[in-house]
This record gives structure tokens, sequence and C-alpha cells, in this order.
């Protein structure tokens, strides 16, 4: 789709009420950050926000628009028929169903080897998912092949079949089991079971009232899906609510290991620097392209991001474009869960902001031992987790800034030395005014004494006066004292 088809499709699910209009800016938001060029239907469907039944109508709504303004003649747009019998030459495979195609009957369905394909319901970003048949086995399958019309690169088809591979390596009822893989014609693909279910997101959107308990359950057993991955040494790296399935029942299926990462020494697809995942869900090591670093802890963190998103209804970080969020996941705390909600429990938040700590030595260390916390959490007993403390938050701010901190310290430093030396100043100037306080209150003493002798000399028959003596306190202390001492200790002017 091209983007005034993108924009279409947007205002047809906000006007019916299929999308709400922040849900469709955080879609915007992901196609915004995405790698690569992303159809608004592949993120809107493989989200779970849109039904492939739903983009079937949309689909069928704008060709019917088109068909009303579209000339005829020789000039006029080749019709969907003829484009399927074009492409059915001998020898080739059929045509897989367009996106959202309905249900067929069986003698209708197209063949895909032993298959035979009933409708697309799920895109990504480098493959498509069918529903099928097997008409050997008689089961219901999906079919996952890379996406049609686009060139098929070797990578791609290397990355398909070792997703397969890996998949086949892991044995948990939380994690989709492969059934099959080959290739039929120039088409490469894999089988697997076919879950029904919604995704996290969708699950969530269509029960508002599940309760924290319940939402934590849900991000529980995907971890410990996650968890038995990691004990085959094999981590996910693109886990979001997008790919994790809520079937009907309440089971919790992990899917799309398509940018899995072995730690069993072989060759790996992904070089350092290279980025790949969706980028409100990745670590920081991972979008860095710190690709040496990503390990169970990484997914610990995209674990973190969507219980995040299960708890606020929105990931920790989120941008305009690839770049903000790596800057805002890098160097920005999330905002406490509670900050939005303050309902939410102290022990989830606790757990949800353990588990998103930027440095992996900090969250969790396995996947298992945040399921154990949330598993706790939900039988109602005292988690492991303990909530940072002003200083391990400060500790941690300064880590990670300390050009800024370098530049605070010195700040203080000079601000600090000015303030001493000013109060050292004040200081020297109070202790002269008390030591001339002091001398003052001594001369004063010491005239006292001189008008109690004055009085004694008077009533012995001296000649000296009461006035004279109140006349010599009253002089200043420098004049007092500047007369030779007579023999009986009066300055000249007194005696």
């Amino acid at each position: 789709m091209n983007s005034i088809t993108d924009a279409a499709l947007a205002r047809w699910a906000v006007e019916r009420g299929l999308i709400s209009p922040d849900r469709l800016q955080c879609a915007l938001e992901e196609q915004a950050a995405s790698c690569g060029p992303i159809p608004l239907s592949s993120i809107l469907v493989d989200g779970g926000h849109l039904s492939s039944a739903d983009l079937a109508s949309f689909l069928q709504t704008l060709e019917d628009a088109q068909t009303q303004v579209r000339p005829s003649g020789a000039g006029a747009t080749p019709s969907p028929a003829a484009d399927t019998a074009a492409y059915s030459a001998p020898g080739q495979p059929p045509p897989l169903p367009s996106p959202g195609a309905a249900s067929r009957a069986p003698e209708e369905a197209p063949n895909f080897g032993k298959y035979r394909l009933e409708e697309e319901v799920g895109r990504g970003g480098m493959g498509v998912v069918y529903r099928a048949y097997d008409t050997q086995l008689r089961r219901e399958v999906a079919i996952k092949t890379l996406r049609e019309g686009e060139q098929v690169e070797p990578e791609l088809l290397a990355r398909l079949v070792r997703e397969a591979q890996i998949v086949a390596t892991l044995e948990h009822p939380g994690i989709v089991p492969v059934y099959d893989i080959g290739r039929v014609g120039n088409v490469t693909f894999y089988a697997m079971a076919f879950v029904r279910g919604r995704t996290l997101c969708r699950h969530l959107e269509e029960n508002p009232a599940l309760g924290w308990r319940e939402r934590a359950g849900l991000v529980q057993r995907a971890a410990e899906a996650v968890a038995h991955a990691h004990d085959r040494r094999v981590i996910h790296r693109d886990l979001k609510p997008g790919n994790i399935l809520v079937d009907s029942a309440g089971a919790v299926h992990v899917m799309d290991f398509g940018l899995a990462k072995c730690l069993d020494g072989a060759t790996h697809l992904t070089k350092s620097g290279d980025i790949l995942g969706t980028a409100s869900y990745m670590p920081p090591e991972q979008i860095e392209g710190e690709n040496d670093r990503v390990g169970p802890a990484a997914d610990v963190y995209s674990l973190g991001a969507v219980l995040y998103e299960a708890l606020t209804g929105f990931p920790p970080f989120q941008g305009r474009n690839f770049a903000q969020i790596a800057v805002r996941v890098t160097q920005r705390d999330p905002r406490a869960p509670r900050k939005w909600n303050r309902s939410i429990p102290v022990d989830l938040e606790t757990i949800c902001l353990e588990a998103l700590q930027k440095a992996p030595e900090e969250r969790y260390a396995t996947a298992r031992e945040l399921a154990e916390d949330l598993s706790r959490f939900v039988a109602g007993e005292p988690i492991r987790a303990r909530p940072e403390t002003a200083w391990e938050k400060s500790t941690r701010w300064a880590a990670r800034r300390p050009w800024l901190c370098a530049l605070l310290a010195v700040t203080l430093l000079t601000g600090g030395l000015a303030g001493f030396m000013i109060w050292r100043e004040a200081a020297a100037r109070n202790d002269r005014a008390r030591l001339a306080a002091e001398k003052l209150d001594a001369l004063r003493k010491g005239a006292a004494l001189a008008v109690d002798g004055a009085l004694a000399v008077r009533r012995a028959g001296g000649a000296v006066s009461v006035l004279e003596a109140k006349r010599w306190i009253s002089l200043t202390p420098d004049s007092r004292w500047t007369g030779a001492t007579c023999g009986c200790g009066w300055s000249a002017p007194m005696c």
C-alpha cells in the first residue's frame, strides 16, 4: 500500500470505530520508526488492531470506489482476475490469497503443495502467515512464507529457514510448534500449528476491565515460554504485544522467532551494528546495535515493556521516528506506571521497572526469575524485587550522565568556594566587631571604677569633682589614654 492508501485506511478504521485515534497514532509512530517501508495495514493487522476480515472489507470498499471512477477502454486498469491469470502460469505455484480474503469452500481454495490455502491471517516485516488445511494429515495449520511481491534475498530466505529450525527445537505449550518446512515452486515456507486467538494488545483492548492479576498472569505465561527458549539458548529479540497470542482458552503463545539469536556458537545472520526489532520494545544495548551484548536480559527488558503496555495501554517510550525513540530508550527513565494510573499495585510497578532497567545486570537475571516474581504477585505473595531508593536512583542517573555530573561538580565546587570566602570575610568582620565591643565594654567598666575612685578621693577631701569624672567617661576611647599616667592612675586630663 502507498501513503494515499495508508491515509484512507486510517480514516476508514477510525470512522468505523475499529481503532482509537490514540492506538492509530501508536501504529503510525511504529511505522515511522521502522527501518524499512512497512504498510500501515501490516502494522495494524500484525499488531492485532485490525482483523483480516476488517482489512478485506476495507480493500473491497477501496476497490469499489476505484471501480466507480476507473476509465474503460485500452487504458483501463487490469482487473484482479487478469492479474491472477497472468500469475498462474504453467509450472508456477498458484497465487496466494489476497490480504484478508474470506474463507473459501474446499473445492475453491488454491492448493499449495499438500496444503489448501484458506486466508491470510497475519503479515509482518518479513513474512506472511496464511491459515491452511493439511490434506494429508487432515488438520488445520498456519503457513508462513516471505512477503509476496518483494525481491527474495538470500538473507531473508536464510532467516525463514533459520526461524523454522529454531522453533523446531523448542517444546513448550506457550510456543507454537513447527510441523513442516519445504518449497512449492519458487516459494519457501514452513508450516506450524494454527492457533485461534487474538494478539495480546487486541485482547487487552477488548477486555478493558481485566484485573491487574489477570494482566500480570498473561505476561507471566509469556515469560515462562521465553524462559524455556532461554534454556535452549535461544533469544527472541522481537518480543512485543503483536507477537504474543492469547487463544480462546486464555492460553498464551509466543510467536515470530524471525529475529531470534542462538547462543550455541552457530553462524549468526545479524552482524554487529545491525539494528533489528521494534524500537519501543528494544533494550538500550539492542537499539544501539551492540548485538554481542544482546542476551537473555534483552528479552527480559522487552517483557518489561510488554508488561508496561499491559498496565498503561502504551509502551514505555514512543516518538515520531526511530531516532527519537532510540534517544529516549538510551537516555531517559520510563515514567513510573503509577504516575499514569494510581490504582496500579506498587508491587506490579516494582516488577515492571526492575525489568526495564537500562543496564542488563540490573534487570532480572533470567526470564524465569521475572515469571516467578509475577507468579508471586498473582498468588498474593511477597515479591523479590524492591523499589529503588533515592540514592540508587541518583547514582544511576549520574552514571549515565558523567559530563553533566562533572559540570555540576565544578559548579558546586566553585559556588562552595565562593560561599566559603564570603562566610570567612563575614566571620572576620564579626570577630572585629566583637573585639571592639569587648574593648569598649572593658573601657566603660574601667571608667566606672574611675568614678568610684574619684568619689572616694572626694570623700577623703580631694579636689576631683563628680562632673569631671563623668566628662572623662564620655571621652572617646582613643582620647582617654593619650595623656601620661600619673602616680594615682589618672590620665593627664584628670589630674
